[in-house]
């Protein structure tokens, strides 16, 4: 890794960008687990899953298995000097797939929401709802293939592109930049995507909220309903965050490197599972209380030294 960091003109900052990824990737990995965990301690208790449960469990897998591929490329930068084709073209492809698929489950887990706590009752909305309490595995599993498909699309263009180009003056940075070209063409429609799932799912809250609220039935119901809000409000805003630090991370690829776009993958995903937690006491309260004993623990640790200087004085 020394090496690596000091063939390039800022050593400082790729080292700065790799300190902040592996802790990133600690953090994140740390939360992933600890939402698998509260879910499944759940399971085993007896409690069935909800839909939007098994959703949040397949996000964080994809997101712990996108992670735990971005460190395999970090790895093959500063330590694989001689790596397989093969090695390199299978991490790659599966990086980009477990990436898509976290970006369509995320918009999935908002339609989730939505359908869970609205009360429209037209026979296409409950036909919907019932669609998606019965067969969520098997729309989970269509969105993994629609990311499938979507990166084989993605490397069928590429190597196209490629391959009609003049060979002679196309060289590593013009791939790298048409590779990227493509993937951000993926990534905009993705945002878009987002954008009128994210918008359509907060103005129908607001307004239900609003009728909720004229018909004097406002009660502490209404919490869902806020912290719904500001979930989706704050996963799109980090959304645009992350498509805007990637735009600017290809415009300087040469300054930054792989490193800018794997620290703001790893950064992107933890705050958005951090968010959840947030937003979610399922979550939050086991979190609360696993923080509450450590700091007891603490505090009892500390009390003989306090005690002892004490008596001494």
């Amino acid at each position: 890794m020394t090496s690596y960091i000091e063939n390039n003109n800022n050593p400082l900052l790729h080292f700065s960008l790799v300190v902040t990824t592996e802790i990133a990737f600690i953090l994140g990995l740390i939360t992933h687990v600890f939402i698998i965990a509260v879910y499944v301690i759940d399971s085993r208790k007896g409690r069935t899953m909800s839909t939007s449960d098994q959703v949040i469990v397949s996000i964080m897998i994809s997101r712990m298995i996108l992670q735990s591929l971005i460190q395999l490329r970090l790895f093959r930068k500063f330590f694989c000097t001689m790596c397989s084709p093969v090695y390199t073209l299978v991490i790659q492809f599966t990086n980009t797939s477990a990436l898509y698929s976290s970006f369509w489950l995320s918009t999935l887990l908002g339609v989730v929401f939505y359908l869970k706590i609205s009360n429209i009752h037209s026979v296409f909305f409950l036909q919907m709802r019932r669609l998606f309490s019965k067969r969520i595995l098997y729309i989970i599993m269509t969105s993994l293939l629609v990311s499938f498909g979507q990166t084989s699309l993605t490397c069928l263009v590429i190597n196209i592109h490629i391959v009609f180009s003049n060979s002679t003056n196309y060289n590593v940075h013009e791939k790298i930049y048409a590779r990227h070209a493509v993937y951000f063409g993926n990534i905009f429609v993705l945002l878009f995507i987002r954008f009128l799932s994210s918008l359509f799912l907060i103005t129908s809250l607001y307004l239900h909220i609003r009728h909720m609220r004229c018909n004097k039935n406002v009660t502490n119901s209404l919490d869902p309903y806020y912290r719904i809000i500001k979930y989706i409000a704050g996963s799109f805003f980090t959304f645009v965050l992350f498509f805007i630090i990637s735009l600017v991370a290809v415009r300087f690829y040469d300054m930054f490197g792989f490193v800018m776009h794997s620290s703001q993958w790893t950064t992107f995903e933890t705050l958005q599972s951090m968010l959840l937690i947030y937003v979610t006491p399922k979550l939050k309260n086991p979190l609360s209380r696993i923080l509450k004993s450590l700091s007891n623990c603490w505090m009892k640790r500390e009390e003989p030294g306090d005690l002892e200087m004490t008596v001494t004085t």
